[in-house]
């Protein structure tokens, strides 16, 4: 039965087997073979077979005839003292001594475990025989709330919940899909919308089995926004089973392939052996990412898995790597930076080029590519168009502060805050030159939100009596901590000014971007001897800060 853990259970064996641990030491090498999906026992699906086999033992198979082929792969797996071939999702008979893998009775140290939902192809190919079971009542509720979280559990949407747990059937795979696409939606109407959706579904597949598994799949991404929909479409559950097996295999969670698909339905529709595997490969190869940064990086950025490695990824990989280095650019790829999703020759080339023709150093255009690469993402006229915008604000274009500045004027979101922050500051009482001055002094201060502005232009002008204005010539204190150091260090310093200690327009700058030995040091411990409950004062903001 398809969606029934299987692959899953098979998986976590595979794991154990290949990490160091002393199980590992069971066998001298592990391998497995996703076999197909429904396909026939011919002679290019054998010879697959043997490809993969040879692969992982790192032999060279000639283009002979089958029997010769079988004959050398046979020879290699002789000389292991013990292995295991696990053969997933078997459709059909395969005949061992076709393929040219030792049986338990030739090799006593050699193994095989295979899957398949077909009861005949276990019982005559393997000596002992495991029938999966479906989850009961109690198991299947327990790993949907697991999937949904615990909006699940909540009064009114329970009962909901368990009738939609009782839909799919006890299959894991169903179950989780179906939870996570649920998960945090607190509108009883989505629930019942849900709960009707699949108790009327109709399956493409007619008087199957994998129906079950498939009436959930199919809700979930009936769920799924327009846009996606329109990119993905499956005439039956294999290929999308195909896919999410394979991503299991590899060693994604359950979540992190739920995810993955909703960011990015197209891969559903992706070959795993031929398209996914090999882009998978590349990015461990350039990047040198560890397994839990690879799957990790993947989930978030999906369309690693649907670029060509040939014509998009690499070329952008070799020509970043001229320019700021190889261990920046894997840092950049191991980010899933939107960068390598763009087209080198017509987006990203013209655009390095046009600011080396204005004069922008090397050393400014290595900064941009790795702190803000997506600056480069827009059309060249379009983007010579915000160069231009931001060179007649005033900045010098041998600055870094340039590049920042480009990047705030770039893209959609950044645009929208720049145009809200604008609005704030002119609430604030400031004029178009001083935005303009805090701008270019400190480009990113056109990008905090409006909570961040006014908590920290009201506390300074209504707390410690300071000119809204005052704060655009030094802009970069809007970017500290309210409660850690903008709250406790100008009270300190705010009380000293009243007792005409310090001079009363004192410093921004002099106050808060000092270390903070150095901050103590200058206006506490200075002035204790004067004011003996100042220390406390300064003690009692910061304790409140940690509490709050």
């Amino acid at each position: 039965m398809g969606g029934v853990g299987k692959t899953t259970l098979i998986k976590n064996i595979n794991n154990k087997l290949t990490r160091p641990s002393p199980v590992s030491d069971s066998f001298s090498i592990v391998i497995w073979i996703t076999v197909s999906n429904k396909t026939q026992e011919t002679e290019s699906e054998l010879t697959k077979v043997q490809n993969l086999i040879a692969k992982r033992l790192k032999l060279e198979l000639p283009e002979e005839s089958m029997e010769t082929r079988a004959s050398k792969l046979h020879a290699r797996l002789m000389m292991e003292k013990t292995f295991l071939i696990i053969l997933d999702d078997v459709w059909d008979l395969i005949d061992l001594d076709l393929v040219g893998i030792p049986t338990p009775q030739v090799h006593k140290g050699g193994k095989l475990i295979l899957t398949t939902r077909l009861s005949n192809v276990c019982l005559q190919m393997t000596e002992v025989t495991l029938k999966i079971e479906v989850l009961n009542e109690e198991e299947a509720w327990k790993l949907f709330c697991t999937s949904a979280g615990e909006v699940a559990i909540l009064e009114e949407v329970e009962p909901l919940a368990r009738a939609i747990t009782k839909e799919c059937a006890g299959l894991p795979l169903a179950i989780d899909v179906v939870g996570a696409s649920l998960k945090g939606k607190r509108m009883i109407e989505l629930w019942n919308d849900a709960l009707n959706a699949l108790r009327r579904s109709e399956p493409l597949i007619r008087g199957k089995i994998e129906d079950r598994v498939y009436n959930p799949i199919k809700w979930s991404y009936d769920v799924l926004p327009n846009e996606c929909v329109e990119k993905v479409h499956f005439d039956s559950p294999d290929k999308p089973n195909a896919v999410l097996s394979f991503l299991e295999k590899q060693g994604f969670s359950k979540t992190q392939v739920t995810d993955l698909v909703r960011r990015q339905p197209k891969v559903l529709v992706s070959n795993p052996e031929k398209s996914l595997l090999p882009k998978i490969e590349v990015f461990v190869q350039l990047t040198g990412a560890s397994e839990e940064e690879v799957f990790r990086t993947i989930t978030l950025n999906p369309f690693i898995l649907t670029r060509s490695v040939e014509h998009r990824i690499a070329p952008v990989y070799g020509y970043l790597k001229d320019i700021i280095g190889v261990g920046k650019v894997e840092t950049l790829l191991r980010r899933g930076c939107w960068i390598f999703n763009v087209d080198l020759e017509n987006r990203i080339m013209p655009n390095v080029d046009f600011l080396r023709e204005i004069g922008v150093p090397e050393s400014c255009i290595e900064f941009s590519l790795f702190h803000c690469p997506e600056i480069f993402l827009p059309k060249c006229d379009e983007f010579k168009q915000i160069v231009e915008e931001v060179k007649q604000m005033g900045f010098a274009t041998t600055k870094t502060t340039f590049m920042l500045g480009i990047h705030a004027r770039t893209g959609k979101s950044n645009t929208a805050l720049w145009d809200r922050s604008y609005e704030v500051y002119s609430k604030w009482g400031w004029s178009k030159d001083d935005i303009r001055m805090a701008f270019i002094k400190h480009p990113n201060c056109m990008l905090l939100s409006e909570k961040k502005i006014s908590a920290a232009l009201d506390f300074l002008v209504n707390k410690v009596d300071r000119e809204s204005r005052s704060v655009a010539r030094c802009p970069q204190i809007l970017f500290y901590n309210m409660e850690r150091r903008i709250v406790p260090r100008c009270s300190v310093v705010h009380l000293l000014s009243l007792k005409g200690l310090v001079k009363k327009e004192w410093s921004f700058g002099g106050v808060l971007c000092p270390a903070e030995k150095d901050f103590v040091h200058r206006y506490v411990t200075k002035y204790t001897e004067k004011l003996p409950q100042l220390y406390d004062l300064y003690l009692s903001s910061k304790a409140a800060a940690v509490e709050a």
